[in-house]
């Protein structure tokens, strides 16, 4: 009952600063070492339930920085939980129309018997929370009635201190050594939440948080509601996931395409969390909606699959802050190698339209700039662009094709245009020598154009 995601409010706060069927394809998971592709677990955006948007994924490398902060604010500490078996943890945030929260996770462990020890672990209610949070209310249901024990379904209504209330429905399941879960939250900031009389929050968010605790134990209405919904996903969730493990690739996934995307986490892997995983035609075609989108919309039909990693390159160990410059690499497969050359040709076009793949923006002001002549490539394009509205041009990014992979390499808020575009030609160059050689990336090389600039802070780095 005591899973907690404690890092809800940076998270969301992060979120907005950076602001279908299965396929009868046989294929092996890809993986690190033997470790299982947990990227392809979680639902796309066809299989959410309405009203869900897939917006953000994070897979988490570095489990003891990561998991305290974010997972379980210490209590267990990362620590334990590695030492307890657990080798990765992968979560989707999708943001609901009504203002909710719909989280999916899977942890794996080195064995079904290590996951039971986590699964004690991360529900041993004898634990104190972490700090600063106060649970107001609290009730055990009976798992989500799909894979195996231990299960359990956890009603929470609680606050963070300095931060506000948060509530959350959230079903916990095992798959021989993975625990997996569904978890519904609500979260309004103490500033927005006067607190009406009846301890219910006074803001247009009052539906989705709990009603105040009648003291029986007992669950409200919107509770069994949410768990409904929990067990409906974690249905679908569940299916997903042995389909994964018997190595058949549900539709838009290619297990080959982590492997060749640079292993960027492991070189730049603070503050802890990396957010990477498969994205869709949308996500590395389009992009948002009146923001150089639509260009590139046409390919979408030639599209097959994509993998994308961002990484914040100026963070440091023990800082929590997401600095720049940070650094995002996509690989998209396409049907055909002309279909990829035609992508970067219409790109060439009209630079502003191909995405950045991530959680970062694509920037301000983009334009083309000199091609840097990579070796192995087919076809390329660079351009400059600033990282966010003060104009300052700060970023760079190289975008090439070898064969039917189109790859971008963006390169945001550096000290200047030119150490990022330094950085962005070695990353993409780097990657494209990969791809040559058929992957899988087991290495990449750190840069010093990627320290973080002076004065940077999450928003940027400020003009001279």
């Amino acid at each position: 009952m005591r899973r907690l995601s404690v890092g809800l409010t940076s998270l969301i706060v992060l979120v907005l600063l950076l602001a279908a069927p299965v396929a009868a394809q046989e294929a092996t998971p890809a993986t690190a070492g033997d470790r299982l592709d947990l990227a392809a677990m979680v639902l796309g955006a066809d299989d959410l339930p309405a009203g869900y948007d897939a917006s953000y994924e994070e897979h988490y490398f570095t489990l003891e920085e990561g998991i305290d902060r974010d997972i379980t604010g210490g209590a267990p500490s990362g620590q334990e939980l590695a030492e307890a078996g657990l080798r990765a943890f992968y979560r989707s945030i999708s943001f609901g129309d009504d203002g909710t929260i719909l989280r999916l996770y899977v942890e794996e462990y080195t064995s079904a018997e290590a996951a039971a020890v986590g699964f004690d672990l991360t529900e041993d209610e004898t634990r104190p929370v972490p700090e600063g949070v106060t649970i107001l209310t609290a009730v055990d249901l009976p798992g989500p009635g799909v894979g195996e024990e231990p299960a359990e379904t956890s009603v929470l209504a609680g606050e963070e201190a300095g931060f506000g209330r948060f509530s959350s429905v959230d079903a916990t399941f095992r798959v021989d050594r993975l625990l997996a879960g569904v978890a519904i939250e609500a979260f309004v900031p103490f500033d927005e939440d006067p607190a009406a009389a009846d301890g219910t929050p006074a803001t247009d968010a009052k539906e989705a948080m709990p009603a105040a605790d009648a003291g029986d134990g007992t669950p409200t209405a919107r509770d069994e509601a949410w768990a409904e919904l929990t067990a409906d996903v974690a249905a679908t969730f569940h299916e997903r996931i042995e389909t994964v493990l018997a190595g058949t690739e549900p539709a838009g996934i290619d297990f080959a395409l982590p492997g060749l995307v640079l292993p960027i986490n492991e070189t730049w892997p603070h503050p802890g969390l990396i957010p990477e995983g498969y994205r869709d035609a949308t996500e590395m075609l389009v992009g948002e909606p009146g923001v150089g989108g639509g260009s590139l919309d046409q390919f979408t039909g030639e599209f097959e699959s994509g993998y994308a990693r961002t990484v914040a390159a100026g963070s440091e160990a023990g800082n929590p802050e997401v600095i720049p410059p940070f650094v995002t690499i996509g690989v998209s497969a396409f049907a055909t190698a002309d279909d990829a050359r035609a992508v970067l040709a219409a790109a060439r076009e009209a630079p502003a339209g191909l995405p950045v793949p991530g959680p970062v923006g694509r920037g301000e002001d983009r334009e083309l700039a000199d091609e840097p002549a990579l070796d192995e490539v087919d076809a390329e394009l660079a351009h400059t662009s600033a990282f966010n509205e003060e104009g300052r041009v700060d970023s760079a990014g190289v975008a090439f094709v070898v064969g039917e992979l189109l790859v971008t390499v963006d390169v945001q808020g550096a000290a200047d245009a030119e150490a990022a575009m330094d950085a962005a030609v070695a990353l993409a160059q780097q990657q494209a020598d990969c791809l040559a050689d058929g992957g899988p990336c087991d290495e990449v090389e750190a840069l010093p154009e990627l320290e973080a600039p002076a004065g940077a802070t999450e928003e940027g780095t400020p003009a001279p």
